[in-house]
């Protein structure tokens, strides 16, 4: 019996990056979704459930606070991954107890970094 895939939902307004993402974590057994909307991430969630999210906190519509809120509602178990350009501390203090699995400043991204810390919020 094959293992069973594990969902990763990308949010992000920069279609580029998307597409790096994509590609980073394609040869991965996940099953990815990428959007470049709030709105269109909490359609997602509705549909079936994400065990990460990977996020940048700086979004139309909704900042990454409302979002996690709205996607915390639909499934309380997924974890989260921010990316952004605050500082860690305050997006550390802010997500505490919310499914936040930790942070990546935008721009300085260790990709492998990234990598294993989606792969270690998968495990949890």
């Amino acid at each position: 019996m094959a293992p069973e895939r594990k969902n990763l939902l990308i949010v992000d307004d920069d279609h580029g990056f998307l597409d790096l993402l994509k590609d980073v974590f394609r040869p991965h057994n996940f099953s990815i979704t990428c959007v470049d909307k709030p709105t269109d991430a909490v359609m997602q969630s509705r549909k079936k459930p994400f065990d990460v999210v990977l996020l940048d906190y700086q979004l139309p519509q909704l900042n990454g606070d409302q979002l996690i809120a709205v996607l915390q509602e639909i499934n309380p178990r997924t974890r989260f991954i921010v990316l952004t350009g605050m500082g860690g501390e305050e997006i550390e203090d802010k997500f505490k107890g919310r499914g936040y699995f930790g942070f990546f400043e935008k721009g300085h991204i260790d990709i492998q970094k990234l990598r294993d810390t989606i792969l270690d919020a998968f495990k949890s």
